[in-house]
């Protein structure tokens, strides 16, 4: 009750703020990647029509099961992402045409999905967000769903450009920096990892020398084993399986690494680093034995889960727990100086998102607002018993997918 009675009764008055902002959509735009998207479904289903020989539609899952078995030979029983890609075990040349067959998809999904906004009359979206869609407290978006939306371009549509700041202001995103890679750290007092925090040193390029037993000191140059290191962190965040790690590195990457390729990497991150291993064991021995869970502010979660369900749970839990208690106690503190009126007046925010909150600021004033903004995030917090600044990062633009860093 202490945690409603703090934060989520004060937030909600927030997130309706949000709601009757809205995000702003720029139309033309949306006609234009719609056009775009029928262009690209247009060719990329010429192209194996050409190639094969006859109709085939890549978004018909019986034609491409018919695709695989019989002309391919290689048996898959479903046609989603992961069993096309599974695919490429057995035949690592069959890649491009699964490539082909998951960007049509993608484009349909799109054009029926992504570029298909309900607008209201002042050419906003207003998503609907729900204070009690998580079991950990975080906010849940839909209709749309703003905080899935892709995060990358694909074939000319960048679908997060669609979503643009009025004339005159600027999208500013306020993002804390790592967080769910900070709390475990803290959490289970992981010294090394803590240090290199505090120095501002990149963790992924540490995590991938140690994953690829090499030094590995370069973004830019090694993008892939950096990429891989920063995938690979975030799946065994949570402890799951190696057949799970794989499948997952395997939908995100388009590369298949057999679990016996990923144990070896997974033992030598947890021997550099056993504080954290041993803390999420700690948490599921308290689970197992008390069916509680709590996360860094003390607030407790009671399971009735199934015990072989719970391991998971147990390692993932008190981890979102806490990011989402950080970030709903910042909204809370924004929300009250706002009414003080010690952010402009001009100011609104349009969206949260996971670790990070967005806001239309007059062009004029984002530099000056954002430092407030970014101040009121960045307030220390005690979790786990002690006091910590979880740092926070800014962009700017005018739209959503096209926006950089702030030097606040």
């Amino acid at each position: 009750m202490a945690y409603y009675d703090e934060v989520i009764e004060r937030l909600q008055w927030f997130v309706m703020d949000i709601q009757r902002a809205g995000m702003l959509i720029d139309q033309p735009l949306v006609a234009n990647y719609l056009a775009l998207a029928e262009r690209n479904k247009t060719t990329i289903k010429e192209h194996f029509e050409s190639a094969l020989g006859y109709p085939y539609n890549p978004n018909a899952p019986q034609q491409t099961l018919a695709l695989f078995n019989k002309d391919f030979l290689i048996p898959i029983e479903a046609s989603g992402e992961i069993d096309l890609l599974k695919a490429t075990m057995r035949m690592p040349e069959a890649l491009p045409v699964i490539e082909g067959i998951l960007q049509y998809k993608d484009m349909v999904k799109k054009s029926g999905t992504y570029l298909k906004p309900v607008l209201w009359p002042d050419g906003r979206v207003r998503s609907q967000f729900r204070l009690y869609g998580t079991l950990t407290w975080r906010l849940s978006s839909r209709e749309p769903d703003l905080q899935n939306l892709p995060r990358a371009e694909s074939l000319g549509i960048n679908i997060k450009d669609i979503y643009t700041a009025p004339e005159g202001y600027s999208l500013v995103e306020a993002d804390y920096s790592a967080l769910e890679d900070r709390i475990p750290a803290y959490a289970s007092g992981a010294t090394k990892l803590i240090q290199m925090f505090k120095r501002g040193e990149n963790t992924h390029l540490y995590r991938a020398s140690i994953i690829f037993d090499r030094p590995i000191t370069d973004k830019k140059k090694q993008a892939k084993e950096y990429d891989f290191a920063k995938r690979l962190r975030y799946a065994t965040g949570y402890r799951a399986g190696l057949p799970k790690i794989s499948d997952k590195l395997l939908e995100d990457m388009h590369e298949w690494h057999p679990p016996e390729e990923i144990g070896p990497m997974i033992a030598r991150l947890e021997s550099d680093m056993p504080e954290i291993t041993a803390w999420q064991d700690a948490c599921w021995k308290e689970c197992e034995k008390t069916n509680r869970l709590y996360d860094g502010f003390n607030t407790p979660r009671i399971l009735y889960s199934a015990r072989h369900e719970r391991r998971q749970v147990a390692c993932s839990w008190p981890t979102q727990a806490t990011a989402s208690g950080i970030m709903n106690r910042a909204m809370v503190r924004i929300y009250d100086a706002m009414r003080a009126k010690l952010i402009d007046p001009s100011v609104r925010c349009v969206c949260q998102v996971h670790d990070s909150l967005m806001f239309e600021i007059p062009d004029e004033l984002v530099l000056g607002e954002t430092r407030k903004l970014v101040q009121l995030m960045e307030v220390p917090v005690h979790v786990f018993g002690q006091t910590v600044v979880f740092p926070v990062e800014a962009k700017a633009g005018k739209r959503w997918g096209s926006m950089e860093t702030l030097k606040l």
